[in-house]
């Protein structure tokens, strides 16, 4: 065998080795970039809790919290509360209930927890009450978000309370497809109990986990561009 031959041979046998074949996904960095394309910001306003289903359902699944926060467009408007009342607490000040804001809709979530609540405005004074637990795994019908909101808390039909005493005055707003969507009072949080962009930016910025979902929520929030703060309705009741 010819010195020339044999190199060929050698050249071919390390590349081969060098090659799993029975691997068809794409390379780590490949995936992390399939990944931030996914849940890049689309360019469509969301200001009904119909726009976020729909945004869910164009995205692969299983679709996470923080890949649907990291697809809002942006700039959304940013409200943080350390309070604990409610039926989505704040864990802490480091992880608080963070209200994202845009056209008459509100999105509240908390870093580290699966839930998305909704809040869609009607008549001024009411909101649309709607809620979601992450991941989603398929397509979802637009009544989803309002299949486990009730007038009051009911542990046996797994119900989230959206009336009294919190919201105080609670109405039916419609029904779709057999559920009852609610609507009740818009509260605001107790501004004592604000929580001031600077310090959710420091809790970003001390995200040491990658891997950790609040660090994710953060990123999500905070990667692409700074939201902007907001106030509510100082007319709003609060506790």
């Amino acid at each position: 065998m010819s010195r020339i031959l044999s190199f060929i041979l050698l050249t071919s046998l390390t590349l081969a080795c060098g090659r799993d074949s029975g691997s068809s996904g794409p390379a780590p960095q490949e995936a992390q970039d399939d990944a931030t394309a996914r849940c890049a910001a689309v360019s469509s306003s969301i200001t009904r809790i119909t726009d976020v289903i729909a945004l869910i359902n164009s995205l692969p699944k299983p679709v996470t919290l923080d890949c649907v926060i990291a697809s809002l467009r942006r700039p959304f408007a940013l409200n943080a509360t350390a309070s604990v009342i409610s039926a989505q607490p704040a864990s802490s000040r480091d992880k608080p209930r963070i209200f994202l804001h845009h056209e008459g809709l509100f999105l509240s979530v908390v870093p580290g927890t699966a839930t998305l609540e909704f809040g869609e405005t009607w008549q001024s004074i009411y909101s649309i009450k709607g809620e979601l637990t992450f991941p989603i795994q398929e397509n979802l019908a637009d009544n989803a978000p309002f299949v486990g909101i009730g007038p009051i808390f009911s542990s046996s039909q797994n119900q989230t309370r959206c009336g009294a005493p919190c919201h105080l005055t609670t109405v039916e707003y419609s029904k779709q497809g057999g559920v009852t969507i609610f609507a009740s009072q818009i509260v605001r949080p107790n501004p004592a109990l604000d929580i001031p962009l600077d310090e959710l930016k420091a809790a970003w910025k001390n995200c040491s986990t990658p891997d950790d979902p609040a660090c994710q929520l953060y990123n999500a929030l905070f990667d692409e561009a700074d939201p902007l703060s907001f106030e509510f309705n100082e007319d709003f009741p609060f506790f």
